[in-house]
């Protein structure tokens, strides 16, 4: 929803707040190479980017609590993306396939069974190709369900900045496949993953078998159900400094 009165309009152009789309599906089927999207309210979507656009940047507007109005009268300006009334079984929020798409302050609230951001890469070429690396996330939140951000073929250069991750049953961040590459060069910083009291805790903060990596200066609170805290597992040259641990 383009605007916290309701008011956007697939049919519309989509070039102001006044002629906003309602859909954020809508906004990502015109997209192109390039262009920015703005948004608020409360975005209720599990879609597709386009993996013939590069550099798309996603940007929510408002701050990120949750977007029920807590009385008549309200009018909410939070940024969150979160799963439809009728969610389709184990799909993300967003399946990812462009390349240099970034993220800046948008609240997602992932699928129980699913990532709220699905990197999917894989090995064809030429316009076949989902490439999902160069990817940034900057100052954002990912709470409630399986996976914040799950890599799903090997992605390159990914950078998590100034981020939030909370209660997530499987990993906050993970790698399912390496069918393509080993994930490299990741950068994940300066992000807050919080201890498991009042339910805000992870099974596991990051599971991925990195290469050449950097996770530095991160707050990595007391964990819900594993022993684990950062597994690399598989990774090489990576390097974990400044970090704080619960």
């Amino acid at each position: 929803n383009a605007d916290p009165g309701g008011t956007g309009d697939d049919t519309a152009d989509g070039l102001s707040p006044q002629t906003a789309y309602l859909t954020m599906g809508k906004a990502l089927s015109v997209v192109g190479t390039l262009d920015t999207v703005y948004f608020w309210g409360d975005v209720r979507e599990e879609v597709t980017g386009n993996h013939l656009a590069f550099d798309v940047t996603i940007v929510g507007l408002g701050s990120l609590h949750h977007p029920d109005s807590p009385a008549t009268g309200y009018k909410v300006g939070s940024s969150m993306w979160r799963p439809p009334a009728s969610p389709t079984t184990a799909t993300p929020l967003l399946k990812l396939r462009g390349r240099g798409w970034n993220f800046i302050n948008v609240v997602f609230d992932a699928p129980v069974d699913a990532a709220a951001v699905k990197l999917e890469r894989n090995a064809l070429s030429g316009s076949s190709e989902h490439d999902p690396s160069h990817a940034s996330f900057l100052g954002c939140r990912f709470v409630d369900g399986k996976y914040g951000i799950e890599d799903n073929g090997g992605c390159y250069n990914v950078t998590v900045d100034g981020c939030e991750f909370k209660a997530f049953t499987t990993a906050a961040i993970a790698n399912t496949s390496t069918s393509v590459a080993n994930p490299l060069n990741w950068k994940i910083k300066n992000s807050h993953f919080p201890s498991n009291v009042s339910s805000f805790g992870n099974a596991t903060h990051i599971d991925s078998p990195l290469n050449c990596s950097f996770i530095q200066h991160n707050v990595f609170g007391t964990v819900t159900s594993t022993a684990l805290y950062v597994d690399l597992t598989g990774g090489n040259g990576n390097v974990v400094s400044f970090n704080v641990l619960a």
